[in-house]
């Protein structure tokens, strides 16, 4: 069974609208369908932003279901000027700050299953999908301007940035649970970002209050919300169309 997880609902809801759902599970933070996908037993995890709730999500889904390979999916940040939007990201290695509210506090380093990347690889690959072996790092919050991007790639190395993937595979590691991370890069190095973490709940839903007053005090940041969409919505394709393919591609290589 594939565990997908991603942290909010427009990076899981392409999943849901095409899977057949068999049953579903909640709590106030995580939401996990159970069901299949393109001939595939599936499991889909929408988590929350950040890694307690990414944390908390994925126990709750390996305790529950016999997942054989868990993949973090949704939208990574380039940290590169390489990767462009929609580019597609399977990460080669993780790593985070060891205290992430400490910037000397020194790098935490996963180096990820190279039997597992290459499977997931070649399912890629038979698919005819186009994607970049990268290095991520895992951050606290949103990048939100391209200073601190070089910064990051300056003193890291990584090629991309998320939130959820390396809590994730730490915890596929406790587990003995494969584990990749395959994400599509929503904004890209140069990119600015709105402040989105001032704006939006982890579970995504925009801050009423909070919204409206940063785009009174902002207003010309909405035409700029508006190529975001744009670019979102390319990267939401991309990424539909990866996975697409991945299970595609693994089935096809399952058969004799």
């Amino acid at each position: 069974m594939l565990g997908f997880l991603g942290a909010l609902k427009s990076e899981t809801s392409f999943l849901f609208k095409q899977m057949k759902v068999k049953s579903s599970d909640h709590d106030s933070s995580c939401h996990i369908l159970q069901g299949s996908y393109r001939g595939r037993a599936i499991v889909l995890v929408t988590s929350g932003m950040g890694k307690a709730l990414a944390e908390h999500a994925a126990r709750r889904a390996l305790d529950r279901y016999p997942i054989s390979l868990l993949i973090s999916i949704g939208f990574a940040g380039a940290l590169t000027d390489a990767l462009d939007i929609g580019d597609i990201v399977l990460g080669s290695s993780l790593q985070t700050q060891r205290d992430v509210s400490r910037e000397t506090a020194g790098q935490l380093r996963f180096v990820l299953d190279e039997s597992t990347r290459s499977v997931v690889a070649d399912a890629l690959t038979r698919s005819g999908v186009s994607f970049h072996p990268a290095a991520g790092a895992t951050v606290p919050d949103i990048i939100c301007d391209s200073e601190a991007k070089t910064a990051l790639a300056s003193a890291s190395g990584a090629q991309f940035a998320d939130m959820e993937s390396y809590w994730l595979a730490a915890i596929a590691s406790e587990r003995s649970v494969p584990f990749v991370t395959l994400r599509t890069i929503s904004d890209t190095k140069q990119r600015g970002l709105l402040p989105f973490t001032q704006m939006m709940r982890p579970d995504g839903q925009w801050k009423g209050k909070e919204t409206a007053r940063y785009f009174l005090q902002h207003p010309r940041h909405l035409l700029q919300l508006l190529r975001l969409g744009a670019e979102v919505h390319r990267a939401t394709n991309s990424l539909k169309n990866a996975i697409e393919g991945l299970v595609d591609g693994l089935v096809e290589g399952e058969r004799p």
